[in-house]
């Protein structure tokens, strides 16, 4: 049953940005039906300020903790004298609370603004329910699911439970190995496909498209590329394609325009992408992502790629989109193990989303199952907003033959974009591996009905567990008709 609670918000004074933030969360949140304590609501509280925040600590039912690398220095008092007292004594009175009483650490819940980074949430706190949020809104995921929390409510409900349905006796079909060994193939090109170089980097948006310095077009700009960037994730090209250049025709940015192209290219209009991406480059013809998807495009031969890479980075030194390029060409000409000691570099000095799922990638190629988990892992942990980095993470998963937890990973990705089409599809072969016809149809009709041309992947090996089920016999034939 929903219900309100007392929720106490701690957070670092690292800016005046940073405290109207957190100030339009608290506000959102207390005109939302919860008790927030904030120190911006009682400035003069009657009493010491450690009293306060003992109190608060105590007293409240849920504490939100705002992780930024200042939070995270002052909790562990490493800023220099005087200065984040406030935090450091929070932290304090939290670690003490939780190692008195183990079981009350769910109550303390890591939040971030914008960008996630597990980095700067103290490390007490980890392991708990962690959220970045975008919006104060309960249609955007993150503040829905937190929301959900703070007020006891299920975004999932449990339905009313039924009787126990008697089964008859069936025979057990039997599943070849080499189908599932096949079926696990198609997954990694599927997913290497989606594994893109020149894919949007989504914190960027995000950061700033609240900020009241930043003209009005220039935040509806961002907020379009923000739509588009969350089509991108859900591989709807033609939308995104469409979203990016509404979001330049209110402020130009290459970017706008590059992203775009690659959309197109997704959707192999070839003719439409290299169009824009001439028209990108004629106006900024210093756009290094541009260029890097310029070379890849027009030179086919990767020894070609690489030396026109390398000349564009004499102009453009350590430039990453340039980089990157190099590193493709480096993998294509047999160069593998150079292309991933680059990547691995860059990821070190950016940690851009990219690197890590093309390591993924390249790990995946070579069977090297553990390196390319654990690539697409930081991929989440740097992008877990991003629909399909949990759908990459699934089709890894899934060719392990780690079938839970693959079907855990794209629930995640259904939980960010309900209609992705081949998530829902994917999660259908997933209970058709373990020969589950009935929950595999309603997930495979599901995904048909949003992309009809999902319908020519009948014949894929995933589906062999259920091949003989009259009613997989009968979705078959509607989608041949």
């Amino acid at each position: 049953m929903a219900k309100s609670s007392t929720v106490f918000v701690s957070y670092s004074w690292d800016d005046d940005d940073h405290s109207l933030r957190v100030l339009q969360l608290a506000e959102t949140l207390e005109q939302k039906g919860i008790a927030v304590i904030f120190d911006q609501f009682d400035p003069h509280p009657g009493v010491t300020w450690p009293q306060w925040m003992t109190h608060a600590v105590t007293e409240s039912e849920f504490a939100l903790c705002v992780c930024t690398s200042s939070y995270y220095e002052r909790w562990h008092g490493r800023q220099k004298a005087g200065v984040g007292l406030g935090c450091q004594w929070e932290g304090t009175v939290i670690t003490n609370v939780i190692a008195s009483e183990p079981g009350i650490l769910t109550k303390f819940i890591p939040i971030q603004l914008g960008t996630f980074d597990i980095k700067v949430i103290p490390e007490a706190l980890r392991g708990n329910n962690r959220f970045c949020l975008s919006e104060f809104d309960t249609s955007e995921p993150q503040f829905g699911r937190l929301y959900a929390i703070l007020t006891n409510q299920s975004l999932s409900p449990r339905p009313l439970r039924g009787d126990v349905e008697i089964l008859s006796p069936r025979s057990r079909p039997h599943v070849a190995r080499s189908g599932v060994h096949e079926a696990t193939a198609s997954s990694l090109s599927r997913t290497q496909s989606a594994t893109g170089n020149a894919a949007p980097n989504y914190s960027k948006a995000r950061d700033v498209s609240k900020r009241s310095d930043v003209p009005f077009i220039a935040r509806l700009a961002i907020k379009t590329k923000i739509l588009a960037d969350d089509a991108y994730c859900r591989e709807e090209y033609e939308q995104a394609a469409s979203l990016y250049r509404k979001a330049n025709d209110l402020h130009a940015d290459p970017f706008h325009l590059s992203n775009a192209a690659q959309a197109y290219w997704l959707l192999d209009k070839k003719v439409d992408a290299r169009s824009l991406l001439d028209l990108a480059l004629g106006k900024y013809p210093e756009h290094t992502c541009g260029i890097a998807q310029h070379v890849e495009w027009s030179t086919e031969a990767p020894e070609e790629r690489l030396a026109k890479l390398d000349e564009a980075l004499m102009l453009h030194k350590n430039d990453q989109y340039l980089l990157r390029g190099r590193a493709n060409a480096m993998h294509d000409l047999g160069k593998t193990e150079e292309a991933v000691a680059l990547l691995e570099a860059l990821w070190t000095k950016e940690h851009d989303p990219n690197d890590a799922g093309l390591l993924a990638a390249i790990a995946l190629q070579k069977d090297e199952f553990a390196v390319a988990l654990r690539w697409v892992r930081e991929l989440v942990l740097h992008a877990p907003w991003a629909a399909n980095a949990w759908a990459h993470y699934g089709a890894i998963l899934m060719r392990d033959k780690r079938i839970g937890l693959a079907i855990a990973a794209f629930q995640e990705a259904l939980s960010l974009a309900p209609h992705y089409a081949k998530v829902l599809w994917d999660i259908g072969e997933c209970f058709a591996l373990m020969n589950g016809a009935d929950q595999a149809l309603p997930y495979l009709r599901r995904a048909v009905l949003l992309e009809p041309k999902l319908g020519k992947l009948t014949s894929d090996n995933e589906l062999d567990g259920i091949r003989s089920s009259p009613a997989f016999l009968e979705f078959t034939r509607e989608c041949i008709g």
